[in-house]
């Protein structure tokens, strides 16, 4: 029928939805409204009924025709008693969950307006907004708004949620509690997102067991979850069973370097020790020497100490740091073989320390550290 523009108008006559083969008439009608309201940011629909069987049967098949969305208010024209409007608007998703508000047209003459607030301080209640009259026009009698929001305050009540064990977005473990009873202990960085989100809307998490990544997402469209906290990307054949109202792309960035190289095989010979070891080790090794010199000087031989003798000790020294025999000769007096025992202590510990680590730096090459922070890669490359 005619209508004006941005208004669309559809009939159902009750052949159109009572009889079983034309069912299919109500769903294309649904298809047709949603249609409409994916062609515009803002939507309202209204829908006028007395028929509490119509009304249930709409809710069913708007929900699975996915007709609305948050931002589509949702009117409902109605005349039925006070209980029976009380239950199908707190007993159907569509009309209790939804943006909806209801004008029940009453004997007298004046027309209610309620609403279903799932969550409020008395918990789930039906609220009577206020009236409407054609003498008085619209009064309110709720501080609440006509279609007020929803959930902006969950005001501590339990919302159901799913999710899958996927770390690091999703760890549970299971903990002892101060009675003894073992409760489970929840973390990962999804976890830390939504317990955010509940403080801020003042709602508590309860988890609701899945076992599978479809699970997770079917308790959501039976509505027995709330949320789903998992990545959910945009895909084709995801579109023909959800809405998408926000869509997030997650872009990451990275920098890309050449695989680090191996050292040189040469190099390996001095790679095994650190730089500090190397250096104290060269320290004690013109030490030594020198110390067996000055013990011969206070014993009143410096005289007598030719250079061709220190070049000897020196020598000696060093030989036994190779690992070559020592020629006892040289060391007659027993201050001087106390400091000779100490030094090749001293040189078997450095020197199977380096062999091991030489064998297995040959064996099992060491990668260069790669870079983990920005000052690191920017180092790394200002280095190459």
């Amino acid at each position: 029928m005619d209508a004006p523009l941005g208004v669309s108008v559809f009939q159902l006559r009750d052949g159109d939805w009572k009889a079983l083969v034309n069912q299919s008439r109500f769903s294309d009608v649904i298809g047709l409204a949603r249609k409409v309201r994916l062609s515009s940011h803002t939507v309202s629909v209204i829908v006028v009924s007395e028929d509490l069987t119509f009304l249930t049967s709409f809710a069913e098949r708007s929900l699975e025709g996915r007709l609305f969305v948050w931002t589509t208010r949702l009117l409902l024209v109605t005349r039925l008693a006070l209980s029976d409007l009380r239950d199908v608007l707190s007993s159907r998703w569509t009309f209790s969950m939804m943006n909806t508000v209801a004008l029940n047209v009453e004997e007298n003459g004046r027309s209610s307006l309620y609403a279903h607030m799932p969550y409020s301080p008395m918990g789930s209640q039906c609220y009577k907004l206020g009236s409407w009259s054609r003498k008085f026009r619209l009064f309110l009698r709720s501080p609440l708004e006509i279609f007020t929001e929803k959930y902006e305050n969950f005001h501590g009540g339990y919302v159901n949620i799913t999710s899958g064990v996927w770390s690091p977005f999703w760890d549970e473990k299971e903990v002892t509690a101060a009675d003894g009873s073992k409760v489970k202990e929840y973390g990962g960085s999804d976890y830390m997102a939504l317990d955010t989100i509940a403080k801020a809307l003042n709602f508590r998490i309860r988890q609701v067991p899945t076992k599978d990544f479809v699970e997770v997402t079917q308790r959501v469209e039976e509505r027995v979850s709330f949320i789903a906290s998992i990545y959910y990307v945009v895909l084709a054949n995801r579109l023909e069973r959800h809405d998408f109202t926000y869509t997030y792309q997650f872009s990451y960035e990275s920098f890309c370097l050449a695989k680090p190289g191996l050292r040189p095989q040469w190099e390996s010979l001095y790679y095994p020790l650190a730089h500090q070891v190397w250096a104290g080790t060269v320290t004690v090794l013109v030490i030594v020497p020198l110390v067996l010199a000055v013990m011969a000087h206070l014993r009143g031989r410096w005289d007598a100490v030719r250079t061709l003798d220190i070049c000897k000790v020196f020598l000696e020294v060093f030989k036994t740091f190779v690992g070559q025999n020592l020629t006892q000769s040289t060391f007659k007096t027993t201050s001087a073989r106390l400091v000779v025992t100490a030094w090749l202590v001293f040189s078997f510990v450095i020197g199977v320390a380096y062999r091991g680590n030489l064998t297995a730096s040959l064996t099992l090459p060491v990668y260069p550290p790669r870079p983990e922070t920005v000052a690191e890669l920017v180092e790394t490359v200002e280095r190459s």
